[in-house]
């Protein structure tokens, strides 16, 4: 069976993985000027910048590279004179260790129900929703860029070239 759906890899981003206390995590976050998600399995996009809320005392920055002149970035943080980095967060540039896959089109939850268990129907799993889950058979972080019709897939670099078949055989 044939489905309407496009699969295709996305650009390059920067991701980093952030680790440490809520309160730490804030204060980087406010630091970096970034609004952060309000409740778990969330992400919250502004700008070039996006915050994956994805466990208890952890989040992911993704950065779209071409971030706007004069924003604050993690690898070199503008940060005012003095101010340091929150000791108690860890902030890991994660960027080469991941692949991101764009699933998209009208049959896009057919083709994403065949890659993973999880339940990403609209009134499950809404747009800005992102968990971690198993993804034919690798672990990804899956998130609902429009219920039921668009997803952004990341898989650890080693796996993506297999992902890929997948989806190729999946979606014909």
């Amino acid at each position: 069976m044939s489905y309407r759906v496009e699969v295709s890899r996305r650009p390059g981003c920067t991701l980093f993985d952030l680790r440490g206390p809520a309160g730490g995590a804030d204060t980087l976050f406010k630091r970096l000027r970034t609004a952060v998600p309000v409740r778990p399995n969330t992400v919250r996009v502004s700008d070039a910048r996006a915050v994956y809320w994805v466990g208890p005392e952890r989040w992911l920055l993704r950065e779209e590279h071409g971030l706007p002149a004069g924003s604050p970035g993690v690898a070199s943080p503008a940060l005012p004179a003095g101010d340091t980095m929150p000791l108690n967060v860890s902030v890991v540039d994660v960027s080469d260790a991941y692949v991101r896959f764009s699933i998209a089109g009208p049959d896009a939850l057919d083709v994403m129900s065949q890659a993973t268990p999880l339940d990403l129907s609209p009134g499950t799993f809404p747009d800005g929703s992102t968990s971690y889950t198993e993804f034919f058979g690798t672990t990804a972080l899956t998130e609902c860029m429009s219920a039921g019709t668009s997803f952004v897939v990341f898989v650890e670099r080693s796996y993506a070239d297999y992902v890929e078949a997948c989806l190729r055989r999946v979606t014909g």
